[in-house]
């Protein structure tokens, strides 16, 4: 599980790195690009969001100690963009990163459970010539935080556990409406899954997972973004 986690992180550093560069240091690149209207890394590129979301976590096979059912929560999140490339103010290539803390009642065996989640994702932005709509689609790593994990053993004496972080890919369907100059309406459906290898379980004395992707999380979230 680990190794896959650090591969995943990996890739999508590498990913990122591989962007970000491309930008950075094809210099006659640039000067190319200003003739035809796209610019990188332009004034105005920061901005600011704040969302409501209700989303829903399923625990994984091996966190048997939160059950097999799953789970929804209300939660904020506190969210940073920069853009990187505008091409010609129809398209934009942006880079986010956002902040979830959020807390789930799994039925009978943990209540107030809390999982914190820090995303990263690249993000695509669509302008529509004589709308005003935007869509966006993104794609990144998740890293879900698990805090205080623990169960209650036969004797019924609490067992703590620690915490454990899921690292995930996570996608991102979008779209915006803009009610001000620097102002937008914000909304989208987010989805996260693993890969999980399989594990066998002692306590239930069953094997779980076959090396395919698993669901893991999804949110829904509504909200404003600022730009600066």
């Amino acid at each position: 599980m680990k190794k896959k986690q650090l591969l995943l992180i990996f890739l999508v550093i590498l990913f990122l790195s591989a962007t970000a560069g491309s930008f950075l240091f094809a210099e006659p690149e640039q000067e190319q690009g200003q003739k035809l209207g796209i610019t990188y890394f332009s004034a105005k590129s920061l901005y600011f969001y704040l969302l409501g979301s209700f989303n829903n976590f399923d625990p994984p096979y091996d966190n048997w100690e939160l059950g097999s059912e799953s789970s929804n929560a209300f939660a904020p999140v506190y969210g940073v963009g920069y853009r990187l490339v505008n091409f010609g103010n129809r398209f934009f290539i942006n880079f986010e990163a956002d902040y979830a803390p959020e807390r789930y009642d799994f039925r009978d065996f943990v209540d107030e459970q809390k999982i914190t989640t820090l995303t990263f994702m690249v993000d695509i932005e669509w302008h529509l010539r004589r709308s005003p709509l935007v869509f966006t689609f993104g794609m990144g790593a998740g890293l879900f935080r698990l805090h205080d994990l623990g169960y209650y053993d036969l004797l019924d004496e609490y067992v703590y556990l620690g915490s454990e972080t899921i690292t995930a890919v996570t996608m991102r369907f979008g779209m915006k409406i803009p009610i001000s100059r620097d102002i937008l309406l914000r909304g989208e459906i987010r989805w996260s899954g693993e890969s999980y290898g399989g594990s066998y379980d002692y306590y239930w004395d069953e094997y779980y997972g076959d090396g395919e992707w698993d669901y893991l999380s999804s949110a829904l979230c509504f909200g404003l973004e600022f730009h600066l």
